[in-house]
């Protein structure tokens, strides 16, 4: 449950706990405890399997990846679908490539390991996948071009990082905070005085580190600005005093970082928001473009550089949104979903801007 190692049973802490626990109890060895659940798993995946061959339909997701550190390749595979009224969801497992990752042995793996699970691709209804071109020729390929979801948030984060990338100076800008965070992080003095500073203004158990963002993941940027904003004149402040530190934003710089962040809450909250492991999301895919594309369009930036960068999001959002609808399996499910009869309010973005949306959805599922 804690996913901690097996040799934590042999561990000279654990044993000294279950000593004072329960003193006539015999621990046992870590090979002992490996069975043990080896033997649990191989009971609850038989009963699992019953349920995979008693449901109706089901959506399969898969994601392959690389392990840096080891440089190994993994494919993990997950499964939903309804027991009578219920959601449920499993993870089938992560499977490791042995080979290059062409569109054959992708096919041939993912074929095995449906065979092992009792899975048929005829019972498939959707698999969800990024938008990698391999991995969309192995869908097309076992499962057919109409059964195809491109992962959303994949979408999205694909729309955030190619802006970015194309609006050069609000790449240069990112760069110049991203430069000063990292100075930060790597001084111990800088670090320190950072919180000393926190301390001395009040902050007393709401100290707060600088974030440094991830490249694959695009929000982990917003992170990195939002906290930077939050702290920037104790970290101005900072900088003054050390000669070898990078150069500080200016107020216009600083202006042009709080309306970039304004730009991207929105596709912050979209993400957040389809995330949701507990409930159907694909309904959602069409209303919250919807959301997201008023949400952009209602900003009006001053600065030169970030209408720049809004003109890029809105021409990102075109190019990989702009027949969403002609998706059937998402059109059918948002006009379906009894959540959204009624308007309702995302921000102060209305989720479906009127009626006539249904009615188009429907005019296309007819056509």
């Amino acid at each position: 449950m804690d996913n901690k190692p097996f040799s934590t049973v042999e561990g000279k802490g654990f044993l000294q706990l279950m000593k004072e626990v329960c003193p006539l109890y015999k621990v046992p060895c870590r090979e002992t405890i490996k069975n043990r659940i080896d033997e649990k798993y191989e009971a609850m995946s038989d009963l699992f399997k019953t349920y995979i061959k008693n449901a109706d339909n089901y959506c399969i997701t898969y994601d392959i990846w690389t392990e840096t550190m080891q440089t190994k390749s993994f494919v993990g595979i997950t499964i939903h679908f309804l027991d009578k009224s219920q959601l449920l969801s499993g993870t089938l497992g992560v499977f490791e490539l042995t080979e290059h990752h062409t569109s054959l042995y992708i096919t041939e793996k993912l074929t095995d390991i449906f065979s092992e699970w009792n899975i048929s691709i005829e019972k498939v209804s959707a698999v969800i996948t990024d938008n990698d071109s391999t991995v969309m020729k192995v869908n097309r390929d076992m499962f057919g071009e109409k059964k195809i979801i491109p992962c959303f948030a994949h979408t999205i984060n694909l729309v955030v990082t190619k802006s970015i990338d194309d609006a050069n100076n609000c790449t240069e800008l990112i760069s110049k905070v991203r430069d000063i965070v990292k100075y930060i992080k790597k001084s111990v003095n800088a670090s320190d005085e950072l919180w000393k500073r926190q301390m001395e203004t009040g902050s007393k158990g709401q100290v707060k580190k600088i974030i440094l963002d991830v490249r694959t993941r695009w929000n982990s940027c917003l992170y990195m600005l939002e906290r930077f904003l939050e702290l920037v004149s104790i970290v101005g402040a900072i900088l003054l005093t050390r000669p070898e530190a990078p150069p500080m934003v200016s107020s216009s710089e600083l202006e042009c970082v709080k309306e970039m962040v304004g730009l991207l809450r929105p596709f912050e909250k979209v993400t957040k928001e389809i995330s949701g492991d507990s409930y159907v999301t694909v309904s959602k895919v069409i209303p919250l473009i919807s959301c997201v594309r008023d949400a952009v369009e209602n900003m009006k930036p001053r600065n030169e550089i970030i209408v720049q960068f809004k003109n890029e999001i809105k021409k990102q959002l075109a190019r990989r949104f702009d027949n969403i609808e002609h998706s059937a399996i998402l059109a059918i499910s948002t006009t379906l979903d009894p959540r959204f009869k009624f308007m309702q309010v995302f921000g102060h973005t209305p989720l479906l801007r009127t009626f006539s949306v249904e009615e188009k959805l429907i005019n296309k599922i007819n056509k």
